[in-house]
């Protein structure tokens, strides 16, 4: 992925959190774990096995998740945002539903994809706050 600059990180993030959500919506199912609600109130759910095509689009989108996040994390080193932990715990958090990597303590699909437009809001607004989403691209 090439440089971004200005508003077109708000762009991707738009696009990427449509692509997520349709993602998540329409070719994830999530499997109930017989006996977690003894141990948490609603029980807990593991994602179920996805479809080798559907495998491909999980890991597209993973990278490109992965590769935005990596260029506002350097701009936020850059700009010595005290925002970095927050930045890394929400993406670590997003980073887990795309993957399929942790169980899941939601009633469903529809909270999960609430959960990842809360912690990509709460990103965007990291973002702004650390002025970001303005830069300009340095000078030589």
């Amino acid at each position: 992925m090439e440089r971004i600059e200005g508003t077109e990180i708000m762009q991707l993030f738009k696009s990427l959190e449509k692509r997520i959500n349709s993602f998540i919506a329409d070719d994830c199912s999530m499997e109930y774990i017989e006996g977690s609600e003894e141990v948490v109130i609603g029980g807990v759910f593991t994602w179920s096995k996805l479809q080798a095509a559907k495998e491909r689009e999980r890991k597209y989108i993973y990278l490109e998740y992965k590769e935005l996040a990596a260029q506002i994390r350097v701009d936020l080193v850059n700009k010595d945002s005290q925002h970095i932990d927050v930045f890394e715990r929400s993406f670590e958090c997003i980073i887990d539903y795309i993957k399929h990597d942790a169980i899941i303590c939601l009633p469903g699909i529809t909270a999960v994809i609430e959960e990842i437009k809360k912690e990509l809001d709460l990103q965007r607004y990291l973002i702004l706050e650390s002025n970001i989403s303005t830069s300009t691209p340095p000078t030589s």
